[in-house]
């Protein structure tokens, strides 16, 4: 995937955070941010300021908002699924109990079901509007339940043997994908889309893979959507020409724009367009290993947990720190400026596409792909070709005019374009910035 600038966003940092590690971090309907802990506390922070205290008997590893901002739901070391009653800070309900610690829990307001996943390699669904959390569903996964995530209806299940396992909330006798994850070693996590085509997981080697969903072999996408599915590397450095490779331990969805962002064992947090295969930014060095991340409900907000997760085992290491980050525009997805260039010939062409890297709209990439280069002569008679160029960062000015530009955005491969027109009409006409 492509490079790109740090970017230099402020962060601000929560005041009491827990005082052991950061298991877990989710925002509720109206920002409001639970976490839990190792410490055996789940917390409620409204922005940077700690709102709610709720203390438990065991060290909690996760954590999820109810059907409300008052309800949660928590699993920890106790093995027990707990309904917590944010207004009184007390366990209203156990609704389950696995054989080992629960690992994750999650819900899904659209149908009023919890859902847990233990070491013990136990999936639950509880029906919660029944009161008492009656057991409706349940599976085994190999090995121990490494990463869940529930939006919707879709429930993502990654265990400890390299499975991936994916079911319908509307029918759960049937998984929906069920296979041995595309990533070679240990997963860390796993995420649903937001559009719930897919998956994405992350592994202790350092990669991330986009999973999308199986459907029926009678529909006629059901192939196109095996071949989007594609693994890349990422959280990776290089010390003294030694390549070193961190586990990724989280993923994170954009809620409008469908982009992700992922957290690392090397403290660095990097937001990527999984659609166009490109990296977007990262972020600054936060420090130590991220834990825990996720966006607010309209994606203006990144929480990032720096919190040490052992992965070099016991050694000194800062302070757990929660981190709030305010997401730029530029930060969230890629933009694409359409300019319309009149060019003399083929050749000409082939030389602006060469020189900015563009991704050709179709039909025109169909053309090019799959064609002679009389089909895009044949495309070239009215002297015009229609090019996308997909940018990074920057924002919208307007420092000069050329013909027939009523607003010019200001990025590296614009200026060039611009300067390579020396003023002429070669440009003729571009749109305002929107999003992929």
């Amino acid at each position: 995937m492509a490079t790109a600038t740090p970017a230099k966003t402020p962060d601000e940092e929560l005041q009491a955070p827990p005082s052991d590690g950061v298991s877990c971090v989710r925002f509720g309907s109206r920002s409001n941010l639970l976490v839990s802990s190792w410490d055996a506390t789940l917390r409620v922070y409204d922005g940077a300021r700690l709102r709610t205290r709720v203390d438990l008997e065991a060290p909690v590893l996760s954590c999820c908002y109810g059907q409300g901002d008052c309800e949660a739901f928590a699993g920890g070391l106790d093995c027990a699924v707990k309904q917590i009653d944010l207004v009184t800070r007390q366990v209203s309900a156990t609704l389950g109990t696995h054989a080992a610690a629960v690992r994750h829990v999650g819900y899904s307001k659209e149908f009023g079901l919890a859902v847990s996943g233990g070491w013990d390699g136990a999936v639950k669904v509880l029906d919660v509007r029944s009161g008492g959390g009656a057991q409706i569903h349940a599976t085994q996964v190999p090995g121990k339940v490494f990463g869940l995530d529930v939006r919707a209806h879709v429930l993502a299940v990654a265990s400890s043997e390299r499975q991936l396992a994916v079911f319908d909330l509307r029918n759960f006798s049937q998984p929906i994908m069920q296979k041995e994850s595309p990533l070679k070693y240990q997963v860390r996590c796993v995420s649903v889309f937001p559009d719930l085509q897919g998956v994405a997981l992350g592994s202790v080697e350092g990669r991330v893979a986009l999973e999308y969903l199986e459907d029926d072999a009678q529909e006629p996408h059901a192939q196109d959507k095996k071949k989007r599915s594609y693994a890349f590397k990422c959280h990776r450095g290089k010390v003294d020409d030694q390549t070193l490779i961190y586990p990724v331990n989280c993923v994170a969805f954009h809620p409008t724009y469908g982009t992700f962002a992922t957290g690392g064992c090397d403290g660095i947090v990097t937001l990527w367009d999984g659609a166009n295969k490109k990296r977007i930014t990262h972020l600054r060095q936060y420090p130590t290993s991220i834990a825990a991340m996720d966006f607010n409900h309209d994606g203006s907000v990144l929480v990032v947990a720096a919190s040490y997760t052992y992965e070099q085992g016991e050694k000194d290491h800062p302070n757990d720190a929660i981190f709030l980050h305010t997401v730029q525009d530029s930060e969230a997805h890629l933009l694409r400026l359409m300019v319309e260039v009149g060019v003399q010939d083929a050749h000409e062409f082939l030389q602006y596409a060469s020189l900015f890297q563009v991704w050709i709209r179709p039909p025109m990439c169909t053309l090019l792909m799959h064609s002679e280069l009389r089909g895009i002569d044949l495309v070239l008679s009215r002297r015009k070709v229609l090019i996308v160029l997909i940018v990074e960062s920057g924002e919208v000015m307007n420092p000069f005019q050329l013909t027939g530009i009523t607003s010019l955005i200001r990025w590296r491969s614009v200026t060039k374009l611009a300067m390579l027109a020396d003023g002429s009409s070669v440009v003729t006409w571009c749109t305002k910035r929107y999003p992929l």
